[in-house]
């Protein structure tokens, strides 16, 4: 009998799965492609236009408190540059509608890094919001000496991949020899890597390195330990005999048949 196809998602669980999933990349400094995110908040987001985005990730920031970092500032092209659609929630939620490519990038840098100082743990102060201008353009900074921010308190849930940068969480579950923690960590890192600083780009590509070696020395450890675990009688037949051919130790032969008296 064929399986039965999962019912599709409603809008309020895609909201959250995608809130979710961006919350976690800011955790991890990264900002990842549309297609990255899907990874994690569901194949089913995919095939979603980009105008259709626009109003997931509008929900989104709604969802957000009062003052929180934009997190859809974090989604990126493949070339590393704002997707156009953002430009449609920044003007939804920001209170601006950035004028051009480079203001846009420029305001989601910004923005990224309020993720990153907010949603990271221990999380800090973050800066500022960049200000836009009524036609767009990136406002002066005005002068903050008793200006009072609000900061966003998020909740830390214990787990080690929402307290550590990406190349410490890698080595961690390399440590602790969590080869599927590996795994996906090494996916992730692939596709956030060319987004870092490049003293972190440094640590991450080395850590990744170490820990493709890694996974190929368990395999090759796992096939070793297949071979000793053979069973003796295969093993035997494989040198050219079996455990037939050995010699019955003495007393254990078969014994002969009493004769029978003649009557």
């Amino acid at each position: 009998m064929a399986g039965t196809a999962a019912a599709p998602r409603s809008h309020g669980e895609q909201v959250r799965s995608l809130r979710e999933a961006l919350t976690s990349a800011a955790r991890f400094r990264t900002r990842p492609t549309w297609e990255a995110l899907c990874r994690t908040a569901g194949g089913d987001l995919l095939g979603v236009s980009p105008q259709d985005r626009v109003g997931l990730l509008i929900a989104v920031e709604k969802a957000g408190g009062e003052g929180a970092p934009l997190l859809s500032a974090l989604l990126r092209t493949g070339e590393g540059e704002p997707p156009p659609y953002v430009r449609e929630v920044v003007a939804a939620v920001a209170g601006g509608t950035p004028a051009t490519a480079q203001v846009l990038k420029r305001w989601c840098q910004r923005e990224a890094d309020r993720a990153f100082a907010v949603y990271g743990i221990p999380s800090r102060t973050a800066p500022a919001r960049l200000a836009l201008t009524v036609d767009g353009r990136i406002a002066a900074p005005r002068a903050e000496t008793s200006a009072r921010r609000t900061i966003v308190h998020v909740e830390a849930r214990a787990s080690v991949l929402e307290v550590t940068p990406l190349h410490e969480a890698l080595r961690g579950a390399r440590e602790r020899r969590n080869r599927r923690l590996v795994v996906g960590l090494l996916e992730q890192a692939e596709d956030s890597i060319v987004t870092l600083p490049r003293p972190e780009h440094i640590k991450l590509l080395r850590e990744m390195r170490t820990a493709r070696d890694w996974l190929n020395s368990e395999v090759k450890r796992s096939k070793r330990k297949r071979r000793t675990l053979v069973d003796p009688q295969e093993r035997a037949k494989r040198k050219g005999g079996t455990l037939r051919d050995a010699r019955p130790l003495p007393g254990l032969g078969k014994k002969k048949p009493k004769k029978r008296k003649s009557s």
